[in-house]
């Protein structure tokens, strides 16, 4: 299957190599109709407009290809298409564009793995019931507690709840030390 698609990718390439743009914009829209959540087709589509056109590229028109294809469910190469317009916005000299989709990205990749972890914690769980469910949270990682702040800024208020409330080894609350 993949050779098909990369056969059909190419042979819409070559029409735009040729200069038959026309031709080329319609067997995408055909290979892409087809298969919506082609990642690859909605890359090489937008390619055929800056990425292989450095003298007369059409900036506007490849981030307007990848944008429709972040717009597909269930789209296939998410990362690679999201990386491909970083690459446009990196080479179109538009830095703002750049650092904020860098910013989405790297924070859609703290929040997925975040969740790896947990669902890790309750497959374990679920295979040895007997096990807590738990997961590390790190210092620059946002807070659990949904704040949206990161933990070490909520850490020490943590730490004090808890030293708050504890007793020294002779029965007095440290409270009264405070």
């Amino acid at each position: 299957m993949i050779y098909t698609k990369n056969t059909k990718r190419s042979v819409a390439e070559t029409y735009f190599i040729m200069g038959n743009k026309e031709k080329g914009e319609m067997l995408f829209r055909d290979y892409l109709k087809a298969d919506p959540e082609w990642g690859w087709g909605w890359i090489g589509w937008s390619d055929q407009y800056w990425l292989l056109k450095k003298q007369d590229a059409d900036y506007k028109r490849g981030e307007e290809i990848l944008f429709k294809a972040l717009t597909i469910p269930g789209l296939r190469d998410k990362e690679d298409v999201e990386e491909r317009l970083l690459d446009l916005y990196y080479d179109s000299g538009e830095e703002e564009k750049y650092k904020a989709l860098e910013k989405k990205i790297n924070n859609t990749n703290n929040n997925q793995k975040e969740k790896e972890s947990i669902y890790s914690s309750i497959i374990k769980r679920a295979v040895n019931p007997s096990q807590n469910i738990s997961f590390k949270v790190g210092r620059n990682e946002a807070c659990p507690c949904g704040s949206g702040k990161k933990y070490k800024k909520l850490l020490w208020i943590i730490t004090a709840k808890r030293l708050h409330g504890r007793r020294n080894k002779d029965g007095i609350s440290n409270q009264n030390y405070n």
